[in-house]
């Protein structure tokens, strides 16, 4: 099968190169291929890989690629054939290559997802070939198996067009149940779980964060909402770490000891857009957030454990510690 790297501008050319109507030899189609990939920055390729070309090219894809022996050259027979079905330029074909190369972590999204369809559709691939040629290069943390990801078309689509959505949802305690209707607001991203933070308009809360594995149904109303009443929704989610809103925490300054080697890792990864180096001491730093109290931000302090401290406010420290206490007690106990 052919390497992965470059395959569909690979392919780009030499459909271009074969659908002219003149004929090569695959010596100068060796050359013409890799004069082309060295205008453009890539490394030159080998024979063997152009013949994996070839070969995937006829056997994978099914590309009317004939090679004449007697005249010693390669040709389309079939007239008028290409393997892309729209005219796409080269600067197209590039970046599109190097978008889906970026977004192919995000595919279940639905942006991305039509993204996807559209060069599906100016193509002869299908979905699993698209994957292969396209996508070897970025591997970033996510779920592409994370039930309630089937949900996110329906989301998106009543999300950009303000309508609202009716929605059957059980939680895992069986206390926040529900079936009602909703205004979605945004989905947020936390920890490779989504969340549609909205309306629940049963409810007295202003918003709901809603997990999307315990939807069970969604159907899109013909009723619209207002968008600018999420607004002020969209920035308190600034006040927080992760999907959890608390409105009867106070928004506070976090104060944080951290000693190396976690001082580093922290410092380069802030726990919040807040954070702020108070002080750099010889053994770690002191840092300062500052958010509104939930359990994504213990979680985000105890990833740091035993090398973070809470310095202020004492109530947060001794939460953190009581937590602590309770965990070394129960993994005693097993």
């Amino acid at each position: 099968m052919p390497k992965n790297k470059n395959a569909l501008l690979r392919y780009y050319y030499l459909d271009k190169l074969l659908k002219e109507g003149e004929h090569y030899s695959f010596e100068e189609i060796l050359d013409r291929l890799n004069d082309f990939l060295d205008e453009r920055g890539f490394e030159p390729v080998s024979e063997r890989t152009l013949r994996d070309d070839f070969k995937y090219l006829r056997d994978q894809l099914n590309v009317p690629l004939k090679y004449e022996r007697s005249k010693d050259y390669y040709h389309y027979d079939k007239p008028g054939y290409s393997l892309f079905h729209n005219e796409l330029s080269e600067e197209a074909v590039e970046a599109i290559y190097k978008a889906t190369d970026i977004l192919e972590p995000f595919r279940h999204l639905p942006v991305t997802n039509h993204l996807f369809k559209i060069l599906k559709s100016a193509t002869r691939f299908d979905e699993k070939e698209l994957t292969y040629i396209v996508f070897p290069f970025l591997m970033l943390d996510h779920n592409p198996h994370y039930q309630g990801l089937e949900w996110m078309d329906d989301l998106y689509l009543a999300m950009e067009n303000n309508q609202k959505v009716f929605i059957d949802y059980d939680s895992f305690d069986g206390d926040w149940d529900f079936d009602s209707v909703v205004r979605p607001y945004f989905l947020k991203e936390y920890n490779n779980r989504w969340f549609l933070i909205g309306k629940v308009e049963k409810a007295e809360e202003p918003f709901w964060t809603i997990p999307l594995d315990r939807i069970h149904s969604i159907k899109i109303l013909d009723e619209s909402f207002d968008p600018y009443e999420k607004e002020t929704i969209v920035q308190m989610f600034d006040e927080v770490i992760g999907a959890t809103y608390i409105k009867e925490e106070p928004l506070t300054k976090i104060v944080l000891l951290v000693r190396k080697p976690g001082a580093d890792y922290v410092r380069t990864k802030p726990l919040h857009p807040s954070q702020k180096i108070e002080k750099v001491l010889d053994e770690g730093i002191i840092l300062s957030i500052r958010v509104r109290k939930n359990y994504e931000l213990l979680q985000a302090i105890l990833q740091y454990v035993p090398n973070i401290k809470i310095i202020e406010p004492i109530d947060l420290h001794w939460e953190l510690i009581k937590m602590l206490e309770e965990g070394l007690k129960f993994m005693k106990n097993e």
